[in-house]
């Protein structure tokens, strides 16, 4: 009986083994790039910038209840402010309801100017933040369920709000880097 737990001991360590090099032969996770504003960034190179966009991901992950790794946000700039969609990649309902859910109380934060979410993940100085801060009360944000997530739409009839929202699009997609795009309709 003890040649048998021997060989399955054996056996244990030998899979063990090829998990470990198999591991540290994959390729490292792509980590989203940061711009130069993000208060995490001032100064860093190397491995300090890679600490800081580590960082980054994990508030991200902190600050929305769904699987960045399984969502895609799609920031689009529109002649009267612009849209911003998030959507589920493996059409989990899951994700989706969480997505949804987020997307509906972060657009009834920002309906009254509160972008605390957004400054708590990408730094309080994201371009075009602070005009869409003050200028909150001539920005109309609405809600809307998509089929595979949501979208919240940002209208204004000021153009110096419309350059601030479409700053602020950019700026966001920048920083969301591999799980992001910005569209043009």
């Amino acid at each position: 009986m003890s040649g048998k737990i021997f060989i399955q001991f054996c056996l244990l360590i030998f899979l063990a083994a090829g998990l470990y090099v198999q591991t540290a032969l994959a390729e490292p996770p792509q980590m989203p790039v940061m711009h130069a504003h993000c208060p995490m960034m001032s100064g860093a190179t190397g491995h300090e910038a890679m600490h800081a966009r580590m960082m980054q991901q994990h508030v991200g992950a902190s600050a929305m209840p769904f699987d960045l790794t399984h969502s895609l946000h799609i920031f689009t700039p529109l002649q009267d402010g612009g849209e911003q969609d998030v959507v589920s990649t493996n059409g989990d309902a899951v994700q989706i309801g969480l997505i949804q859910s987020h997307l509906k109380t972060e657009a009834d934060h920002r309906a009254h100017g509160n972008y605390d979410t957004p400054a708590h993940i990408h730094g309080a100085s994201m371009p075009g933040m602070a005009d869409m801060v003050s200028g909150a009360s001539s920005i109309r944000v609405a809600y809307l369920p998509l089929p595979s997530g949501g979208r919240i739409i940002y209208f204004t009839s000021k153009p110096e709000l419309v350059r601030a929202i479409h700053r602020w699009l950019k700026a966001q997609a920048q920083d969301h880097a591999n799980d992001a795009m910005l569209s043009h309709q």
